[in-house]
């Protein structure tokens, strides 16, 4: 039983390791280039989309959103 649940976790690593390192880097890119901008009443969220869009490109970086829907840039 432990060896079937074992070999489970084994294969799903293995694929999500093989998605993620060979062909993932592609998806990620295109993940990041049209995931909505964080709301600018959370800084932390902000710097973590700041940092993985200086990762991308620098097209992005401090875009923020209001709470009406309203995209907003901050210097």
């Amino acid at each position: 039983m432990w060896k079937d649940i074992a070999l489970w976790i084994g294969n799903h690593v293995a694929a999500l390791a093989a998605t993620f390192g060979l062909g993932g880097g592609v998806g990620i890119v295109k993940f990041l280039n049209h995931v909505p901008a964080p709301y600018e009443d959370q800084p932390w969220a902000g710097a973590i989309f700041d940092t993985l869009q200086d990762l991308v490109s620098n097209k992005r970086i401090g875009e923020r959103r209001s709470r009406g829907g309203a995209e907003l840039r901050t210097p």
